[in-house]
């Protein structure tokens, strides 16, 4: 049985219109269209990391729903480029 597709007005749906009307303003290829979740150094991956990934991965399959070969793509950066200049800055203060 073949899953029925309900509307197609959702946010998600309204965000992936809005991502080929950028490209096709840019003049990029639509060969592939590539969205993006990624977690950042600031601390333990929480529920916002979840909100952030089911928000790409909507608007990933409301691409394909529209017949664009979509991926999502994930990223973890742990290269959190204050925090070390933080570490420094109060050894730095602990010493004066």
């Amino acid at each position: 049985m073949r899953a029925e597709i309900i509307g197609h007005g959702t946010w998600y749906d309204k965000m992936a219109k809005k991502v080929i009307n950028r490209e096709r303003k840019l003049g990029r290829s639509l060969d592939k269209v590539r969205t993006e979740m990624g977690l950042g150094a600031s601390g333990f991956p929480h529920i916002g990391s979840l909100g952030d990934a089911a928000r790409s991965y909507a608007v990933t399959l409301a691409l394909k729903e529209m017949g664009f070969n979509s991926e999502l793509v994930a990223f973890c950066d742990d290269k959190d480029g204050l925090r070390r200049f933080l570490l420094d800055c109060r050894n730095h203060c602990r010493s004066i």
